[in-house]
């Protein structure tokens, strides 16, 4: 069966977008090199990439991101501390999308935006 290996989220400025990731949501980076960040999060490497230059998106055969990236795409993390998270946020004055509350599929979530706008889903189990 397949794995997933890694995620990429194409931003617009680490130095934004590292804190919320370390900061708010409580990942640890495992590598920065150049405008690549990866942090570990025991499935997958989650990775934040700062805008590819033209050539690295022809080469890849990728379309350069316009208008709002992060339309149509949540990205969840499990976490053991929601609520502090959930006060994270609100410290950093991320935008809440939904207040924490409990799903009928056993688990609290609640979500927020990234600074460029992706969804992220904060979910613990029940």
């Amino acid at each position: 069966m397949p794995s997933l290996h890694e995620t990429t989220l194409i931003v617009t400025d680490l130095d934004r977008s590292v804190p919320f990731y370390r900061d708010v949501i409580g990942l640890e980076v495992a590598e920065r090199r150049g405008s690549r960040v990866a942090f570990e999060t025991g499935e997958c490497t989650f990775v934040l990439e700062e805008e590819f230059d033209e050539k690295t998106f022809e080469a890849y055969n990728l379309p350069k991101p316009t208008g709002h990236r992060a339309e149509g795409v949540v990205t969840a993390f499990h976490v053991v501390d929601l609520d502090a998270i959930y006060e994270r946020a609100n410290e950093h004055d991320m935008t809440i999308l939904t207040e924490p509350r409990e799903a009928h599929w056993g688990e609290r979530l609640f979500l927020v935006e990234d600074p460029d706008g992706y969804v992220i889903d904060v979910v613990t189990p029940l």
